[in-house]
């Protein structure tokens, strides 16, 4: 079995977090503790990705935050009914 050491989580409303602990973090944004998100809470979590090392899960945020890698978290990830969204 595969440990995760690092973690790219996506938000609702299109915030994409790097962190190595996705509940943490979730709670800080919840928190209001950064004013950049505090306004668009409450967050909820959509997705969140494991890589096995912190270079690809910081290659994969760039590529979700290039044109094509949103195009491709809205087909993906955002379409998805609730139900089939794994927490």
């Amino acid at each position: 079995m595969s440990t995760c050491s690092e973690v790219c989580a996506i938000l609702t409303n299109g915030m994409l977090a790097f962190t190595g602990d996705v509940d943490s973090r979730l709670k800080e944004h919840n928190a209001g503790r950064s004013p950049h998100t505090a306004k668009y809470a409450p967050w909820e979590l959509v997705v969140s990705i494991c890589f096995q090392n912190e270079q690809h899960a910081m290659r994969f945020e760039r590529y979700l935050k290039s044109g094509s890698g949103r195009a491709f978290a809205q087909r993906h990830f955002y379409s998805l009914p609730q139900a089939s969204l794994v927490k």
